[in-house]
């Protein structure tokens, strides 16, 4: 089947025991003797093998496989076809919880209030089983809130540590399917096999970044990547109007004040 795969080509074997290529997984099939087989192409990839065997010496003949390679092109293309439908059903569902989480995210105004919807919605809608959101202070990265994983305020980090500093000083998303293959990583949750860090951006300047981990090795795709990226733009300008009204709030009780303090020195 590997062979198949590699080279691309359809095959049919008399007698496996005489193949070099043929691997015997015991009990599955120690009593096959004839295989045929034809790779799955569609659009000029490669999707998969199909592969029939038979207990019979010569079991099999070029008819066999002709009409095998005929089944096989119309399998391809409903599988390519399967996988399109599928993308599309995902791409209408992403669609359906972006809107849902930044109705609900755009509902809060207070930064803090905001966060804590952030991390709820995006972990308890779409799914994720850590997720934080880190506010950029200074030179460091500060956790602002989370869901799931370590809830400890306090933890930082510096801006040019592990792949939270990497995304904020890029501001590119970094995207570990293996935590494991990077040097750089830096353990917060110790069960995290995989992890997404996507920055948060007022403009060009990197004002946060949106954290997700999960505890399967490959747990996160591109799929996520692309749905996590679509969620930072909308946080990102609900971060900015919730910081923006808690200033204006500030200003507000500041001139509350200022008046009081007017009016008692007039009295």
């Amino acid at each position: 089947m590997g062979w198949i795969a590699q080279d691309r080509q359809s095959v049919l074997v008399p007698d496996v025991r005489l193949d070099d290529r043929w691997v015997i997984f015991e009990v599955i099939d120690e009593a096959v003797r004839t295989a045929v087989g034809t790779p799955l192409i569609s659009g000029g990839t490669l999707i998969g093998v199909m592969g029939v065997f038979q207990t019979e010496l010569n079991g099999f003949t070029k008819d066999h496989l002709q009409l095998l390679e005929a089944i096989a092109h119309q399998v391809s293309l409903a599988i390519s076809n399967a996988r399109r439908y599928e993308t599309l059903e995902r791409r209408v569902a992403e669609l359906s919880v972006v809107r849902e989480v930044i109705q609900v995210v755009n509902q809060r105004r207070e930064l803090q209030s905001l966060l804590d919807e952030v991390v709820h919605q995006v972990g308890e809608v779409v799914g994720y089983p850590v997720v934080e959101v880190y506010l950029v202070v200074g030179d460091h990265l500060i956790l602002g809130a989370a869901c799931g994983g370590p809830m400890d305020t306090d933890t930082r980090y510096k801006i040019t540590e592990g792949k939270l500093g990497k995304a904020a000083q890029s501001g590119e998303p970094v995207f570990l399917p293996d935590v494991s293959d990077d040097p750089d990583y830096l353990e917060g949750w110790t069960e995290t096999r995989s992890e997404i860090a996507v920055p948060l951006r007022k403009e060009d300047v990197v004002v946060g970044v949106l954290n997700v981990e999960s505890p399967l090795l490959y747990g996160l795709n591109e799929d996520d990547l692309r749905l996590l990226n679509v969620l930072a733009d909308q946080i990102s300008i609900a971060i900015e109007n919730a910081a923006l009204y808690d200033r204006l709030r500030e200003h507000a009780d500041a001139l509350e004040m200022m008046v009081a303090e007017r009016t008692g020195e007039l009295a």
